[in-house]
C-alpha cells in the first residue's frame, strides 16, 4: 500500500511539474516573441515619424498605418479569430463584429483607413494637419491595443475587481463597456477554477446591467450556450456553506431586473438572449455542498 500511495503521489509530482514546465517555457517564448513584435512596431512607427519631419505626409500615414494594422490583426489571432489576409477594412468589420473595439476606437481606426486611402489614390491628398493626426491616433490605439492583448481579461479584472463591481452597479452602460470586453474575454479563455471565480462579476452585472451581459453574446450562439451550461453551478451554487439565503436573493434579483429589461427591449437578438437567459436562471436551483 505503502508503494501503491508513494507511486500515486509520485505520478501526480511529476504531472504537476511537467505542467509548470511547459506552461514556463511557452510563457518565456511569447514574451519573447511580444518583444520582438514590439521592437518591429517602434521602428516602423520611428520610420513614419521620419517621413512626416521630411514633409512627406501620405509616406508617413502609410507607414504608420501598417503598423496599427500589424497590432489589430495580432489581436484579432489572439483571440481565436481569423483574418484571413484580409485588408484594413475587413479588419474594422471584424473588430466590430467580435467587439475588440470599443465604438470611439472604431471611429479612430476607420478614420486612419480612410486617410490612408486618400494618401494611396489621391496626389497631395495628405497635408501636415492630417498627416500629425493619424500618427498620433495610431500611437493612441497601439498602445489601448497593447494594453489590452498583454494581459489577460482574468488578470485585469482580478486586479480592478473592487472597481468593476461598482461600476456594474453606478456607472453608465459606455463606462461598463470595456469591463464587460474584459468578462468576455476572461470567459473565452477560462481555466481551471477561474470561471467559478467570475461569478461575482457576473451577478453583480446580471442585477444592475442585464443589457451588458446580454449584448456581451450578441452573435456569439456558441459562446452564450457554454456560458448557460455553466450558469446553475456558477451562480447559484454554495460551495462553503451558509450562503444559500443570499444566493437565493441574488436569484430573485436577476430574475426581477431581466424581467424589467425584456418589457423596454425592442432588437429581436438581444429579447432573444435575455429571455434564454431568464429561463436558464428561473430553473436553476440552489444547492449547498456538503
Amino acid at each position: 500500500m505503502i508503494n501503491f500511495f508513494a507511486g500515486v503521489l509520485t505520478s501526480i509530482f511529476a504531472a504537476f511539474i511537467y505542467q509548470f514546465l511547459i506552461k514556463s517555457i511557452r510563457e518565456k517564448f511569447l514574451a519573447a516573441e511580444k518583444v520582438q513584435e514590439r521592437k518591429a512596431d517602434i521602428e516602423q512607427l520611428a520610420r513614419a515619424q521620419e517621413l512626416f519631419n521630411a514633409g512627406m505626409f501620405d509616406m508617413s500615414v502609410l507607414e504608420s498605418s501598417k503598423v496599427l494594422e500589424s497590432v489589430v490583426r495580432r489581436l484579432l489571432l489572439a483571440k481565436g479569430i481569423s483574418t484571413q489576409q484580409g485588408h484594413m477594412y475587413e479588419l474594422v468589420k471584424l473588430s466590430e463584429k467580435h467587439r475588440i473595439l470599443s465604438s470611439r476606437e472604431l471611429d479612430m481606426f476607420n478614420e486612419i483607413r480612410k486617410k490612408r486611402n486618400e494618401s494611396v489614390h489621391k496626389m497631395d491628398a495628405i497635408d501636415s494637419n492630417t498627416a500629425s493626426r493619424v500618427l498620433n491616433l495610431s500611437r493612441e490605439l497601439i498602445l489601448k491595443l497593447d494594453a489590452i492583448s498583454t494581459s489577460s481579461g482574468y488578470e485585469w479584472l482580478e486586479k480592478n475587481r473592487e472597481k468593476v463591481i461598482e461600476l456594474f452597479k453606478t456607472g453608465t452602460l459606455e463606462k461598463c463597456e470595456f469591463s464587460i470586453r474584459m468578462l468576455r474575454e476572461a470567459w473565452c479563455n477560462r481555466d481551471g477554477a477561474i470561471w467559478l471565480e467570475l461569478s461575482e462579476f457576473f451577478e453583480v452585472a446580471l442585477i444592475h446591467k442585464p443589457e451588458a451581459i446580454v449584448r456581451m453574446f450578441v452573435g456569439d450562439e456558441r459562446l452564450l450556450i457554454s456560458w448557460l451550461d455553466s450558469v446553475e453551478t456558477q451562480l447559484f451554487t454554495d460551495f462553503l456553506g451558509g450562503d444559500t439565503q443570499r444566493l437565493t436573493r441574488a436569484q430573485e434579483a436577476i430574475v426581477s431586473s431581466l424581467e424589467r429589461y425584456l418589457v423596454t427591449e425592442k432588437i429581436a437578438n438581444r429579447k432573444d438572449i435575455a429571455q434564454k437567459i431568464l429561463e436558464v436562471i428561473r430553473d436553476s436551483e440552489i444547492r449547498e455542498i456538503d
